[in-house]
């Protein structure tokens, strides 16, 4: 006689029940993995482009030179300084009241489809100078250049958040 085996033994369950936890554990763990990697590519990315404004804002006179006369079709690049990290208060001024044209100027900027704030405070009291651009109410994914300058004599801090 001949002894047969059950077909769903307590062992076999066992046995599967152990190997799709595993496999869920698996799956889940590649999944946290993906979106970590995924907000670190973002970030990064968000990162040099606050960086390239920050610099383009601080660094740079802007292209042509004279872009605050201009319309905002005929500027290059937009610029606040006189010379490096030595802001043109009337630039700075042009530069704050685009808010109106926030497409047009984010695009000259090279955000792209990302948003975009800037914010000048006196650095010793804290004094909000003026602010472009949308205020972030997200608060994921929002990346900060914190750069500083000199605007009349006084230090300036220049904040830049990027996100999107």
């Amino acid at each position: 006689m001949r002894a047969k085996g059950q077909l769903l033994s307590t062992e076999f369950l066992l046995g599967t029940v152990i190997f799709c936890v595993l496999l869920l554990l698996v799956i889940v763990a590649f999944s946290d993995v993906n979106n970590v990697i995924n907000f670190k590519i973002s970030d990064k990315k968000n990162y040099e482009i606050a960086f390239t404004v920050s610099d383009m804002l601080v660094l740079s006179k802007g292209s042509p030179e004279d872009w605050e006369d201009l319309n905002i079709s005929e500027i290059k690049i937009i610029g606040l300084a006189k010379t490096e990290n030595d802001l043109d208060e009337n630039k700075l001024q042009v530069f704050l009241d685009s808010n109106s044209q926030y497409d047009a100027v984010k695009s000259k900027m090279g955000v792209g489809g990302n948003e975009l704030y800037v914010s000048i405070a006196n650095n010793v009291s804290g004094e909000l100078i003026g602010e472009f651009g949308i205020y972030p109410t997200v608060s994921t994914n929002v990346t900060t250049v914190t750069r500083y300058a000199v605007l009349n004599s006084a230090i300036v801090k220049v904040n830049i958040k990027v996100w999107g």
